[in-house]
C-alpha cells in the first residue's frame, strides 16, 4: 500500500482508531486528524522536531524508542536518520558505517571525533541501547564515565537516536534526565476471513517533550506489549504506519544488517564462551582488528598474537583459556610461545568474513592498528635476541656476553642495536662497558 493510500479514511479502517473510539474520553475526530500523518509526512515532521529543538537550545537531542522485540524500532530509527543525513547534506549509506553505535567504547569515540573535525548538529544511532548506556554490564567505571561523557558533550548538540525494549533497561541519568522525546512502536497482524495471519502492521506513535515526561512516569513502559493501555492512557502527539517505507530504505537497511551482523556473531561467540564483561569485548575486538589484512599463521599472524596474549592481565590471561578464547594449537609452537597458544578459530573467521566492516569500525573503537603491529614486531624481535643471547650465555659459560659477538650471533632481525637497547631499558639485559670491552649480562 503506497504512502498516499495511508489517510486518515484508510486509519478510520484500523484497530487502532477502534480503540480510541471507545475511550470513555474519546479524542475528538479533529484531534484525531491531527494526531494521524501519513509515514513520510510522520518521519519528515519528527526529524524536523529533533532539528529544531537542538536549535532552539543548541544543545544536545536524545530521542527514545522503545517497544517489544520485532516491533521495528532500529527500521524506524533509520528511516529518521536517513531523513536527518540527506538534510545534513550526506549519504546515509556511507554515513552509517561510522555512524551507527554498537559498543560503550564506540560512543566514547565518536563524541570525541565529533569535538576534534568541529561536527554538530549530528545524528548517530545507537542500536540496542541497553548495551551501551544500560545496566546489562552494570556500573562500572567504563559506564561511569559514559554517563559523564554524555551530560558534558552537550555542546556538540549530536542528535541521539536510541532504542531500547524497555526505558529502564537504560541508566536513569539516561532514560529519566538525558531523554527528551520518547516513540513507542507497536506491531498488529494482520488476518484472513479464517484467521490466518498474512501480514503486519508497524506502527509508531510520537510523544513531544511535554508529554514525554508523563509517559517516563508510567509504569506502563515496562510492559510494551499492551499497546492498547499505552496509547490510550497516554495520547500521543503524532501516530502513523510506517513499514510501507521499507522498500524506500531497503539498501540503507541491509547496509546496517551487515553490520550488525557481525557484531551479532561476535556477541553471541563470545556470549557462547563466557566472556561477560564488556571490557573484554573491546580487547578481543582490538585484537581482530589487527588482524584484518594479515594472513593466518604467518609471522607476522604469530607475531601479533603472541603479543596480545603476552600482555594480558595474568587474570585476564586465565579466564581467557578458560573460556576457550585463547587454546592451544601445535601450528604456534616456538620459543617464544612453547604452549602453542592462539586464539579460538571462529575469530578468524569473522576476520575474514568482515574485514571491510572491522577495518571502518576500527576507528570508532579507538584502535591503533599500526602501532598494535608496530609493538607486536619489536616484541617477536626482543624474543628471537634474547633466545640468542641466552644460546650463546649457555655456549660460553657465562652470562656475560661480547657485544660484538652477540650482534654477529643474532640473525632474522634488522637493526639489533636498537632492539639491544630497547632490552636493556626494559631491564631484560644490562649493557656495560667494563675495561674498554662492550658487555651484555642477562640473567
Amino acid at each position: 500500500m503506497k504512502d498516499k493510500n495511508l489517510d486518515y479514511d484508510w486509519f478510520k479502517t484500523t484497530r487502532v482508531f477502534e480503540v480510541f473510539t471507545k475511550m470513555k474520553r474519546a479524542p475528538s475526530e479533529r484531534r484525531l486528524k491531527d494526531i494521524w500523518l501519513k509515514p513520510k509526512e510522520y518521519i519528515k515532521i519528527t526529524s524536523e522536531y529533533y532539528l529544531n529543538q537542538t536549535n532552539a537550545y543548541e544543545m544536545d537531542f536524545w530521542s527514545l524508542t522503545f517497544g517489544y522485540e520485532g516491533s521495528g524500532k532500529s527500521s524506524k530509527n533509520l528511516m529518521q536518520y536517513a531523513y536527518l543525513i540527506k538534510k545534513l547534506g550526506g549519504d546515509p549509506k556511507k554515513e552509517i558505517v561510522k555512524d551507527l553505535i554498537l559498543m560503550q567504547s564506540e560512543y566514547a569515540q565518536t563524541v570525541y571525533l565529533f569535538s576534534k573535525n568541529k561536527i554538530f548538529k549530528h545524528p548517530i544511532l545507537t542500536d540496542d541501547a541497553h548495551y551501551i548506556f544500560g545496566k546489562y554490564y552494570g556500573l562500572t567505571s567504563e559506564s561511569q564515565s559514559l554517563l559523564q561523557l554524555a551530560r558534558f558533550s552537550r555542546d556538540q548538540q549530536i542528535i541521539n537516536l536510541l532504542n531500547t525494549q524497555v526505558p529502564q533497561q537504560l541508566f536513569a541519568d539516561i532514560w529519566r534526565e538525558r531523554v527528551n522525546t520518547y516513540e513507542y512502536c507497536f506491531s498488529l497482524n494482520v488476518v484472513d476471513k479464517n484467521d490466518m495471519i498474512v501480514g503486519r502492521y508497524m506502527y509508531v506513535a510520537f510523544y513531544n517533550v511535554e508529554n514525554s515526561q508523563y509517559l517516563r512516569l508510567s509504569k506502563l513502559v515496562r510492559l510494551p506489549i499492551f499497546w492498547k493501555m499505552i496509547i490510550t492512557r497516554y495520547v500521543p502527539n503524532y501516530l502513523t504506519r510506517f513499514d510501507v517505507l521499507f522498500d524506500e530504505h531497503k539498501e540503507l537497511y541491509y547496509t546496517y544488517k551487515y553490520i550488525k551482523s557481525f557484531y551479532k556473531q561476535f556477541y553471541s561467540l563470545l556470549r557462547y564462551l563466557g566472556v561477560s564483561k564488556g571490557r573484554y569485548f573491546e580487547m578481543i575486538f582490538r585484537l581482530l582488528s589487527a588482524l584484518t589484512d594479515v594472513e593466518p599463521y604467518t609471522n607476522e599472524y604469530k607475531a601479533i598474537v603472541e603479543h596480545f596474549i603476552r600482555n594480558l592481565p595474568e587474570l585476564t590471561r586465565r579466564k581467557f583459556y578458560e573460556y576457550g578464547v585463547i587454546r592451544k594449537n601445535p601450528d604456534m609452537m616456538s620459543q617464544s610461545n612453547p604452549e602453542g597458544l592462539d586464539i579460538h578459530p571462529e575469530l578468524l573467521y569473522l576476520v575474514r568474513e568482515y574485514s571491510e566492516i572491522i577495518k571502518v569500525r576500527t576507528g570508532l573503537n579507538n584502535v591503533n592498528v599500526k602501532l598494535i603491529k608496530k609493538m607486536a614486531k619489536e616484541s617477536k624481535e626482543e624474543d628471537l635476541v634474547m633466545e640468542t643471547l641466552r644460546k650463546v650465555a649457555v655456549e660460553t659459560g657465562s652470562n656475560w656476553i661480547e657485544y660484538d659477538y652477540a650482534v654477529d650471533g643474532i640473525k632474522g632481525v634488522k637493526n639489533v642495536d636498537d632492539v639491544l637497547k630497547r632490552l636493556h631499558r626494559k631491564g631484560q639485559i644490562i649493557i656495560s662497558e667494563i675495561n674498554g670491552r662492550r658487555l651484555i649480562r642477562i640473567d
